[in-house]
């Protein structure tokens, strides 16, 4: 029952369709059994032959659904409104190269301002921003100026500054139309048609098509919403238009338009602090310094958590990885979600400017204030996504050294093993394929640049102050609720954590080295040198100084044994301990410090182990052999005072039986009898006690 039509059922509905006379709703039901029953390229061929019947049946059944619309909200009628959208969907995704040459431009521009109008319900303006992504990037950089406009406005709540741009309602006004060589006659100026002058042309008012349901939240538009919105349909356009030529490169440019006006038009709205002048290529190392929580900031702050979190879907490959497979989708669907994201990835690794610019939207975690969990998290990952570029097997190519050239020479952490895989066969895996393309040699950086950046920008996590923020985070267990302070402190040791392990696992330039302690040595001095009025737990510095004083020390040995340290880099390091004398966990972990240095000079240098030294040895034998001499006297002491004692209670008892005389003499018999046995039970137990004594002294 479910099998295709045959070849002349496909003619005759071709025929239906092609049909003037039809109304249009039976030609889109026609057009419809003719795209179930053909393949897609044998769909895009009809839809080039026949783009004009095509369009006037997305027209006019628009037209009516609307017209239906406005009178009652029937379910019938939006039934009519999403038979017109699923044409409108078709028309974008086949006929590009069409619509790139600005073809039915200000038709399809009326008929996405009504889709985009705030005034529909949440859903239909959603579809309305995909439609017109569709239909932007097929137009790209040949997009007419009120295009550009609606596109500014995409997201509500934002106001984004446009300088210069006409919108649609006034592209063609009373002026143009005076202008045109056609309303000129015999030298002057009259309307052929009318009276310009008395009633100009314009565009009917745009009016909501599909207003919001009883049930559907009604609340002041969010640009965090809208932002994720555009986001994610940015996400769902990628490779959706079939070009006939060149498919692949064309899906690439697309979406390289689209991040670039993104970047242009929004980035710099609710991220005024971006800096797009950062270059991981030239690095500017300039130290953090300490901010405090702005509050003008944090009104847009969550939209940078928003992009935060979508740049690392495909940065980060386990995230992305997650991602897909969390996605409730057939394995065909699965397949294509993830080729998007291969061709997103792509894009943001192919130029020097996108993978700045992915750098900077670190940055800008780095530079969040812990007062939200959703900033929490886009620091973790910003975290996470550093520390597995480091240690990663397959590193993205701007890692690759300048020099590398495809050998395989690149610097990685120095704690693979004999028996890991090469570089140079590690990159040529299917992700990656495109790193060893000479395209690709121009935006490496190497290791050592990135690590220079991690370096500096993460530290910009301890400089912010969050004792005072009055905030409570709820937390898996009910019976415990975090604060800014105690999730800033998780924060920071993760970031040290990572700073340890670059000092004990990774090859490091003294570039890097000395930038790392240039960084260790600023946080010390800012973050250590706060008031500690209060309890230690009351501040960044008292819960954390005992781990950033042995990060730091450890790390300039590190440093010290690897590289040259300069001469004013160690005066900077006096100066900074000098002034933290007064706390105690500095003398602490100098005093750790001094006493392995001393074991480690004495191991290495005169072949000693001081915790194993030969006079301490010979001492403790020494010791031994008087201890157990000591047991044995007091041993034998005490089994001559039993004796002694013993003897004593016999005397006792003859002097008692001579001064008894007045007892009988068979009397005087018996109660000798027993007091002997008496002295005899008492004379053998102590005895046994002796031997008993001794015996456990000497197992001893």
């Amino acid at each position: 029952m479910f099998t295709k039509k045959s070849h002349a059922d496909i003619k005759k509905s071709t025929g239906k369709f092609q049909d003037c006379k039809k109304d249009s709703t039976s030609r889109l039901r026609h057009l419809r059994t003719i795209l179930d029953n053909v393949d897609q390229e044998e769909a895009k061929s009809l839809f080039e032959t026949n783009y004009s019947h095509v369009y006037f049946i997305l027209y006019d059944t628009f037209i009516q659904a609307e017209a239906n619309l406005k009178q009652k909200v029937h379910k019938a009628h939006r039934e009519e409104l999403d038979g017109s959208l699923w044409l409108l969907e078709k028309i974008l995704c086949w006929l590009p190269e069409l619509l790139a040459r600005r073809w039915q431009c200000h038709s399809l521009s009326r008929i996405m301002a009504k889709l985009l109008h705030l005034g529909n319900s949440p859903k239909l303006r959603r579809e309305g921003v995909r439609y017109f992504l569709l239909w932007y990037q097929a137009l790209g950089e040949n997009a007419p100026s009120y295009v550009h406009s609606m596109y500014a406005d995409l997201i509500p709540g934002l106001i984004v500054p446009q300088k210069g741009i006409v919108g649609p309602d006034v592209e063609f006004n009373a002026t143009d139309f005076l202008n045109h060589p056609n309303m000129k006659v015999d030298g002057g100026t009259t309307s052929v048609f009318h009276d310009t002058f008395s009633h100009p042309v314009q565009n009917s008012e745009i009016v909501a098509l599909l207003p919001p349901s009883s049930n559907e939240k009604s609340a002041p538009p969010d640009p965090r919403d809208g932002l994720e919105i555009l986001l994610n349909s940015m996400l769902q356009t990628v490779a959706c238009l079939r070009w006939r030529d060149n498919r692949s490169q064309k899906d690439h440019k697309a979406f390289a338009f689209l991040l670039q006006r993104f970047k242009d038009v929004f980035l710099p709205v609710f991220c005024p602090n971006f800096d797009f002048s950062m270059s991981v290529y030239e690095p500017r190392l300039e130290l953090p310094i300490m901010r405090s929580v702005n509050k003008k900031e944090e009104v847009m702050s969550s939209c940078v958590v928003v992009l935060i979190n979508w740049i690392s879907h495909f940065t980060h490959e386990r995230t992305m990885n997650h991602r897909l497979d969390n996605m409730h989708i057939n394995e065909g669907h699965r397949l294509r979600a993830y080729q998007q994201s291969l061709i997103v990835r792509d894009v943001l690794y192919a130029t020097r400017e996108n993978i700045n610019f992915v750098h900077e939207v670190y940055r800008q975690a780095f530079l969040l204030n812990f007062t939200t969990k959703s900033q929490i998290d886009a620091i973790r990952t910003a975290i996470a996504v550093y520390r597995d570029w480091m240690t990663g097997t397959t590193p993205p190519h701007f890692l690759l050294e300048p020099d590398d050239n495809g050998s395989g020479n690149a610097a990685l952490p120095n704690n693979s093993s004999a028996g890991s895989t090469p570089r140079s066969q590690r990159l040529r895996t299917p992700s990656y394929v495109g790193a060893m393309s000479k395209e690709n040699v121009a935006v490496r950086a190497g290791l050592q640049n990135v690590l220079q950046i991690f370096v500096t920008n993460a530290a910009n996590v301890f400089l912010v102050n969050t004792s005072h923020l009055n905030i409570n985070f709820s937390n898996k267990s009910r019976d415990y609720r975090s604060t800014p302070l105690h999730e800033q402190t998780e924060v920071c040791k993760k970031v040290l954590n990572v700073y340890r392990t670059m000092v004990m696992n990774t090859r490091m330039e003294p570039k890097t080295w000395e930038q790392l302690l240039l960084v260790l040595l600023q946080v010390t001095s800012i973050v250590l040198h706060q008031n500690l009025s209060g309890s230690k737990s009351s501040s960044l510095g008292g819960i954390l100084g005992q781990a950033i004083f042995q990060t730091l020390i450890v790390t300039w040995i590190r440093a010290h044994t690897n590289v040259p340290v300069n001469v004013q880099l160690w005066e900077k390091f006096l100066a900074v301990l000098a002034s933290l004398t007064y706390r105690d966990e500095l003398i602490i972990e100098w005093d750790k410090t001094i006493q392995t240095l001393t074991r480690v000079f004495s191991r290495y240098v005169y072949a000693l182990n001081l915790q194993d030294l030969p006079l301490d040895r010979l001492a403790e034998s020494k010791g031994k052999r008087r201890r157990i001499g000591s047991v044995w006297q007091q041993s034998g002491g005490s089994a001559i005072g039993a004796l002694k004692e013993s003897r004593d209670r016999d005397s006792a008892l003859d002097r008692e039986r001579e001064s008894n005389s007045s007892r009988s003499d068979e009397q005087s018999n018996t109660g000798a009898g027993g007091q002997l046995h008496s002295h005899q039970h008492s004379l053998s137990s102590g005895g046994h006690g002796i031997h008993a004594h001794g015996g456990a002294t000497v197992r001893s």
